[in-house]
Formats: structure tokens, C-alpha cells, sequence
């Protein structure tokens, strides 16, 4: 997509480039113009989708060297995104990019802080979603910014993206641990979002596949946090039927629920086995007992992303593709 100018909205209202330019950098001190004028140039600008180039180089070369990942993190999904954020920013430097990165999460104006980004004359975009997906106002500016743009963790139509394979990351753990043996399987999930109901799904029919009953109540929705695990642990004990296995679809959940089952003076695993679900530094650091969890890809995922976001600046549009990325069994002492 053509970058509009100075010079396109001249033309198109019939005045000079440098009366345009007056008006878009308020310089009213140096060319004089009516108030009727300043509106029929900024409304032109705005139809025709021009954005100020705040980039120096950009004026000569017409290229920033520079992509733009919004996100939308908040405190206890930093961890989590981490490695792949990195990854992003890593990728994007061996290519000769830079990264700018925009959080929208708790930014009471997403629009404008989207538009501040796009004014940064970025050649493509990377969306991470943590907390929620983008509003959909946030997408179709991004949609007819006509900028190439990534999807990483959430699918979105017509738009490349890079997933977990969720369905993988659950029969991964559940075909762990019934060949284990464990009977009585919890399962810890952070909420009703679609991807932990395809989640649930995944479990029952892996209880299903093993010839294991399924109880409703060893499912338990909690939020994401180390309370939450403890609160979601405490709940199963309340139950009629006590799991001799937990899988927790995050990290942080299974330290709170690992802290709940030593404090009933409980062994884990020779008790209660516990399963984890990100592969998180912090998992070895604050749980009582190594965990042992999924690794979904986070780290790749960053690289994947990043590299079809620079294949697809420089060869142009084409025909919108899913990468899936393969999770990983992490064997330590929890299970």
C-alpha cells in the first residue's frame, strides 16, 4: 500500500504542499490560514489514511527497518510471554529490525495509543494477546492500516498466526499421566475462555480413551494466580472425590495448589502428583517441589511470528497461513 504525502493531500484540495504542511504541524505563526481551510486539509488527510513520518531516514528511504508488537499484558502474564517476546525482539535484530512495543492493556484510549504506534511509520505489526483478545475497533485500524500483521496467539480471520497446539498440550499431560496410572485426575484450567473449553473437551475424552470416569467436580475455573491455584486446590480437597493427580494449565496456579497439598501434609508426587503448563522460570524458583509441566513453545513461537512477518514485508501480500507449534513433555520431580 502506497504511503500517502504531503504532496497527495495538496493535490487533492487544491492548495500548496506548503499551506498542507502548515496545517497538519500547526504552524500558524509562519503561513496564515482560515480555520475552514485547517478543516478541509486535516479531514482530507485523515480519508485519504495519511500518517506523519516521524521516522528521519523514512523521508529519504522510504523504509524504517521497524515493526511494530502491541500487546495486551498485564502483571501476572508477564512471564508468560516473556520468552517470546524476546524471541521476537532477537529475530527481528539478526534481520536488521527494530521493535516497538506498545501494551494496551489498561490504556483507557487503545485507539489513539494504536494510531500513536502507526504514526511511527513501522513497515508491520505483531499482536500478542495476554489478557482478552483486541477489541474489534483495534483491529480493523490495524486491518486498514493495510500494514502486513501477525497473529500470535489468537486467530483471527484472514490474518496469518502462530498457535500453541492446545489440543496437544492437553493430551500430551492427560496421556502422561494415565500412563502412570492415576485414576482420579483434576484439571485446573484459568477460566471459559474457547481455548480452555477445547481444553476440558480434550481432557474428558482422553478419560474417556483410558476408560477412567469422568467426575465434574475435579474441574475447577480459577483466575491466574499463585491464590487462585491455592484456592482451586482447596475446593478439590472439599470434594467426595480426592484426585491423586492435578494438571494445571498454568505454572503459577500449580505452585499455589503444590503449597496447598504439602500444607495438608501430603507428598507430591507420592501423594498427589501435580502436572504444570508453561514452562515457566518461576516455577523453579517458587515451587516446593520441581514441576513438571508442558512447554508450549513460547520460545519458537516468538521466532515463527517474527520470521513470517519479515517474509511476508518483503514478498508482499498472499494467501493467510496457521503455523501450529508442537509442545513439549518436561520431566522433573512433581509427577
Amino acid at each position: 500500500m502506497r504511503q500517502i504525502t504531503i504532496q497527495d493531500i495538496a493535490e487533492e484540495c487544491g492548495i500548496s504542499k506548503m499551506l498542507v504542511s502548515a496545517v497538519l504541524r500547526n504552524q500558524k505563526r509562519s503561513v496564515r490560514y482560515s480555520e475552514e481551510t485547517a478543516v478541509k486539509i486535516r479531514k482530507t488527510a485523515e480519508r485519504l489514511g495519511y500518517r506523519p513520518n516521524l521516522l528521519a531516514r523514512s523521508l529519504s528511504r522510504r523504509k524504517s527497518d521497524t515493526i511494530g508488537l502491541v500487546t495486551t499484558i498485564k502483571e501476572d502474564g508477564i512471564a508468560y510471554l516473556t520468552e517470546t517476546c524476546i524471541a521476537i525482539i532477537e529475530t527481528a535484530t539478526k534481520n536488521g529490525y527494530s521493535v516497538l512495543a506498545l501494551n494496551l492493556y489498561s490504556k483507557l484510549n487503545m485507539a489513539k495509543e494504536i494510531d500513536m504506534l502507526l504514526n511511527r511509520q513501522i513497515e508491520g505489526i505483531i499482536t500478542l494477546p495476554n489478557s482478552g483478545f483486541f477489541e474489534s475497533e483495534i483491529r480493523e485500524k490495524i486491518t486498514a492500516s493495510g500494514l502486513p500483521w501477525i497473529s500470535c496467539f489468537q486467530e483471527i480471520s484472514d490474518v496469518d498466526s502462530v498457535m500453541p497446539d492446545l489440543i496437544k498440550c492437553t493430551s500430551l499431560g492427560m496421556e502422561y499421566l494415565c500412563s502412570k496410572g492415576y485414576k482420579h485426575i483434576a484439571f485446573i484450567t484459568e477460566g471459559r475462555s474457547n481455548s480452555c473449553l477445547r481444553a476440558e473437551k480434550e481432557y474428558r475424552k482422553t478419560l474417556d480413551r483410558y476408560g477412567l470416569e469422568y467426575h465434574p467436580q475435579l474441574i475447577k475455573r480459577f483466575n491466574h494466580s499463585v491464590q487462585a491455584g491455592r484456592d482451586a486446590m482447596k475446593k478439590l480437597f472439599d470434594g467426595t472425590v480426592i484426585p491423586d493427580a492435578v494438571f494445571v494449565t498454568a505454572d503459577i496456579l500449580a505452585i499455589g495448589a503444590i503449597r496447598v497439598i504439602r500444607e495438608r501434609g501430603l507428598k507430591v508426587p507420592e501423594d498427589i502428583a501435580v502436572l504444570g503448563w508453561d514452562n515457566l522460570q518461576a516455577s523453579l524458583e517458587f515451587s516446593d517441589v520441581p514441576l513438571t509441566t508442558i512447554e508450549p513453545g513460547k520460545y519458537e513461537a516468538g521466532q515463527k511470528v517474527c520470521e513470517l512477518l519479515l517474509e511476508k514485508i518483503k514478498k508482499g501480500p498472499r494467501k493467510p497461513k496457521t503455523i501450529i507449534i508442537e509442545p513439549k513433555l518436561v520431566m522433573r520431580a512433581s509427577c
